[in-house]
Order: structure tokens, then C-alpha cells, then sequence
């Protein structure tokens, strides 16, 4: 695959490449209601991109923080020609690195069911009972990044650029 970067959203270029993503993702494929998948978007949040060769977002996800040592990921999206070839893997450890160089002890999702097995293949586990959000079956699953050694994350850290 081209070269790809894994860096959080600095400018409208980038922007609207998260809404383009969640667009096709969420909306288009999965039929989740527009108010759903662009509402209530906090201000203090942390939106990651994949670029691909500078120019293309293919992938987001989204980092919100509900309490000082605890983040959230939400609204992970990869557009489809680019699943299953490792960027959500890297997606998931650059995130996990960020948030744990931050000093956060905790991270959080709320993962749709069929997604569960590539969380847990990125070290979370499920906790609780299965519900609806947005009419998808979800689960939470969490991560204590103290269990998380450097080494888990620091192939990734390359991948950054600024």
C-alpha cells in the first residue's frame, strides 16, 4: 500500500475528510441517521486521520476524554478498499500510545458487535452486557494502558508525522 500517515486532523482539508469517512461509513453503509454520526460533537475532542500519499483521508476515529485519567475512542471508521490490510490495527495503536503518553489509565469504547474480535485482538476486553446504539448491537470494552508496554506501541510511532 502507499505511503500512509497516521496524525490528527490540524486543518479543513483534513476535516472534511473525517466527515467524508464517517459519511460513507456510517451513513451510507451503515444506515446510521446523519444526526447520529455528526451530532454532538464535543469541542475538546481529538480527531485522528489517515492520509494517504498527503492528499486522502481513509480512516478516522475519534478521541474524546469524559473524566481526567479516562478516554474514549469513538467513531472508528476505515473506507472499505483499505479494510483488513492493517490500518486499523496502526490506527488503534497510535491512539493507544497518544492517549497513553497523556498519563490517562484508561481507555474506553463502545464497540459494534461484529467488531469485537479486532478490539480484542488490540488487548480490550468486554465488560457488561450488550445493548443498542443506533439500532446496532454494541458492547463496551475497555483498556488499562498500564498493562500496555512500550513495545506494543512503539512500531506506530514512526507513522507519525507533523
Amino acid at each position: 500500500m502507499n505511503e500512509l500517515v497516521y496524525k490528527f486532523a490540524e486543518n479543513e482539508i483534513e476535516y472534511d475528510g473525517v466527515r467524508e469517512v464517517r459519511q460513507h461509513v456510517f451513513v451510507e453503509e451503515q444506515e446510521i441517521p446523519e444526526n447520529l454520526v455528526f451530532g454532538g460533537d464535543p469541542g475538546d475532542d481529538e480527531n485522528l486521520v489517515v492520509v494517504l500519499e498527503g492528499t486522502s483521508v481513509i480512516g478516522t476515529a475519534r478521541i474524546v476524554f469524559p473524566s481526567h485519567d479516562t478516554a474514549k475512542i469513538e467513531r472508528m471508521a476505515v473506507l472499505g478498499k483499505y479494510r483488513n490490510r492493517g490500518v486499523g490495527r496502526k490506527m488503534m495503536a497510535f491512539m493507544v500510545s497518544e492517549i497513553k503518553n497523556q498519563g490517562l489509565a484508561k481507555v474506553y469504547l463502545h464497540a459494534q458487535y461484529t467488531a469485537v474480535d479486532f478490539y480484542k485482538s488490540c488487548g480490550f476486553r468486554d465488560i457488561g452486557k450488550t445493548f443498542k446504539e443506533a439500532g446496532i448491537k454494541h458492547i463496551k470494552m475497555e483498556l488499562d494502558l498500564f498493562d500496555i508496554i512500550p513495545s506494543d506501541t512503539e512500531d506506530y510511532i514512526d507513522h507519525r508525522k507533523n
